[in-house]
């Protein structure tokens, strides 16, 4: 008689998937696997959503898998990962994403209450960016510069800090919750900690030397995109990785890969070069020729054409896509339409009277400071070309104003198959979720802007719907009387636009939500909305900036 025989570890995931099939039936039956202060109620959504986690984390696969709202993501996955990482050996570190703090902070929350759930102790931790954290060295700083100036208010804030810190080692963000932000920016960490007087107590490095141990990282995408570039341990070294809110993934990684040239920065480094030659002690009249002179002339020329050209065709761009009220100087960035005949031909001109350089700087020249000055501008030569190619340029570029007469070029990747193999490595589960993951029902564009279309290891499961009724039970109203807010009278879109809100809270008797594009407008609206004597109570997000000053005072 033949008998089926299982690896110890495939047996094992065999177990765990077991363990998650009996939790979800027995919880539709009213039954839990502990007695727990945890409430959970059955969705059948959940259920599907935890079936399709725990096939991902058994066969080592990518699962894209889109949940709608009210499904219970979270919950969905951390329960086949906690039977996981209790049930199965060397399946003890994983690592989860999302697209703010904010909603890590909640997964911490929900990872106690699944642990609590299960009765499976785990230790889960937040990987945030340094600038989350209090300096004690830049505390000292603004106590000395609060204490010059004689402002009591801020010193007797920066004190209370301070006696925390070195008291409780306590230097997270959140350790100082009613902290006013602009108070908060003078003594965050900033970086060349390694280098600082208070390295040896410094809270903030002792953290660091004790972060990446629990059993659960959690951390936002920015971080994680952080952790590809720089080929962290945290994320090589994860047994599963769980990306929360995926449809924002893509962007935060170009973001981290992003760099900047300012235009002007090229002419100021073609000058400083000349002055290294002529200052040079070997100084020979070989380097500096006729030929150099006139190449730097004719590139200053055309790189301030190039400027007026780039900005000439962003400005046309954004007006047409923007409020006219919008000032395209606080634009981060601005699109730009490489195959514009005034663009095109003046990056073309530009290129054309710099591309001597790279034959004039053919050899090294030993002369101190003068390799990394031409590796500069030979780099700048390489990426105008490559803006050059248009639909065929290996970067995205945008642009944006740095000041009335100069713009920065800013670039990212496009092809992110190498940042992105460090993520999705061989035999390593990846589960991508997002209540919007799917474009019409299926994950094409995701995966191809992922690179994920060409693999054999990617498993998808079709969009689970969100069990709320929206069909019963809302309706979508598009208003076409309100005033246009491209019109020229834009006073006019902000009066109708508060006259209708009022309207809509007092039909809704207050349950309203009313979110804004643009803060400026938002503060317009709410300062009319204020004023029409509305029975309920209307609050604007971040209005409370100086009372949370005035109650951490208090405390303190």
């Amino acid at each position: 008689m033949y008998t089926l025989t299982w690896r110890d570890a495939e047996q094992k995931y065999v177990t765990v998937s077991n363990q998650v099939e009996t939790f979800f039936t027995d919880l539709q039956r009213g039954k839990l696997p502990v007695k727990t202060g945890t409430k959970i109620a059955f969705r059948a959504g959940q259920k599907e959503f935890a079936t399709s986690v725990m096939d991902a984390l058994q066969n080592k696969k990518i699962l894209l898998v889109e949940a709608g709202v009210g499904i219970g993501k979270s919950f969905g996955y951390l329960i086949p990962l906690t039977y996981t990482e209790k049930g199965v050996d060397k399946f003890n570190k994983i690592v989860i994403s999302t697209s703010s703090t904010a909603l890590g902070e909640q997964l911490i929350s929900d990872v106690n209450k699944v642990c609590d759930l299960l009765g499976i102790p785990l230790q889960a931790e937040i990987y945030k960016g340094i600038n989350n954290y209090a300096c004690l060295k830049n505390v000292n700083l603004a106590i000395e510069s609060s204490q010059a100036k004689n402002d009591e208010r801020s010193l007797k804030i920066l004190q209370a800090i301070k006696k925390q810190i070195v008291t409780s080692k306590s230097c997270d963000k959140n350790d100082f919750p009613t902290i006013p932000n602009v108070l908060w920016k003078r003594i965050c960490v900033k970086g060349g900690c390694a280098q600082c007087s208070y390295s040896q107590s410094c809270a903030f490095q002792q953290k660091q030397k004790n972060e990446g141990n629990s059993h659960i990282i959690i951390t936002n995408h920015t971080q994680l995109a952080n952790m590809l570039k720089t080929k962290n341990d945290m994320i090589t070294s994860a047994n599963a990785v769980i990306i929360d809110e995926a449809h924002k993934l893509e962007e935060e990684v170009r973001l981290s890969f992003e760099e900047t040239l300012n235009i002007k920065d090229v002419i100021n480094k073609l000058n400083q070069i000349q002055e290294r030659l002529e200052d040079a002690t070997n100084y020979d009249t070989f380097y500096i020729t006729s030929e150099y002179t006139e190449m730097i002339g004719k590139t200053i020329t055309a790189i301030v054409e190039f400027i007026k050209a780039l900005r000439s065709n962003a400005n046309a761009i954004y007006s047409r896509s923007n409020e006219k009220t919008a000032d395209i100087k606080t634009a981060p960035r601005l699109n730009i339409n490489i195959d514009s005949v005034q663009v095109n031909s003046r990056l073309n001109f530009l290129i054309k009277a710099i591309i001597p350089f790279n034959k004039i700087f053919k050899d090294d020249i030993p002369i101190p400071g003068l390799k990394k000055d031409v590796d500069y501008i030979k780099r700048c030569i390489s990426i105008l070309y490559d803006m050059s190619k248009g639909s065929e340029s290996k970067n995205i570029y945008w642009v944006k104003y740095i000041d009335d007469f100069n713009i920065a070029i800013t670039f990212t990747k496009k092809d992110l198959s190498k940042e992105l193999g460090v993520l999705f490595t061989e035999n390593r589960p990846v589960i991508l979720t997002s209540g919007t993951l799917a474009t019409n029902k299926t994950y094409d564009r995701l995966e191809s802007s992922l690179n994920l279309d060409k693999r054999d290891d990617v498993i998808t499961h079709s969009p689970i719907a969100s069990p709320f009724d929206y069909e019963n039970n809302a309706i979508f109203y598009y208003d076409t009387s309100v005033t246009n807010p491209k019109d020229k009278d834009h006073t006019a879109y902000i009066t109708d636009l508060a006259i209708r809100i009022k309207e809509l809270i007092e039909i809704t008797n207050g349950k309203a939500l009313i979110l804004f594009t643009s803060k400026s407008d938002m503060q317009a609206v709410y300062k009319l909305v204020s004023n029409m004597g509305l029975k309920q109570k209307l609050i604007l997000q971040g209005e409370d900036n100086a009372s949370v000053k005035a109650e951490f005072e208090q405390e303190t």
